[in-house]
């Protein structure tokens, strides 16, 4: 069932999306939904890795990301650090706490 499809009869306060939308707009969705599906449900676990410099990453379960930004004008004063040192520092902070990436940010827009 996909959609609304089905046996079960909406109540008169409900509409299904093949009731509102026109049939070529419902077809095309209900087609790219399957396409996805299928896609999703056909990629291997061993695809689902990143190599990292040598280590393989699983991306099948959720990945903790820390977020360092290290330009003096970050728009949050807490982020900002004023050295190597401290980058570094908070970089291993963030790491030993359960990050599998690091985002540095190196530039604000």
């Amino acid at each position: 069932m996909l959609f609304g499809e089905g046996k079960r009869k909406n109540s008169s306060n409900e509409l299904a999306l093949k009731d509102v939308l026109p049939s070529t707009i419902y077809k095309n969705i209900v087609f790219s939904a399957l396409f996805c599906y299928n896609l999703l449900s056909n990629i291997k676990k061993s695809q689902m890795n990143i190599n990292c410099r040598g280590k393989l990453v699983d991306l099948s379960v959720p990945q903790v990301m820390g977020i360092l930004n290290i330009t003096p004008d970050s728009f949050y004063d807490k982020s900002r650090v004023n050295s190597i040192e401290e980058v570094v520092a908070r970089a291993g902070k963030m790491l030993a706490e359960g990050a599998t990436f690091l985002d540095i940010g190196g530039h604000s827009t």
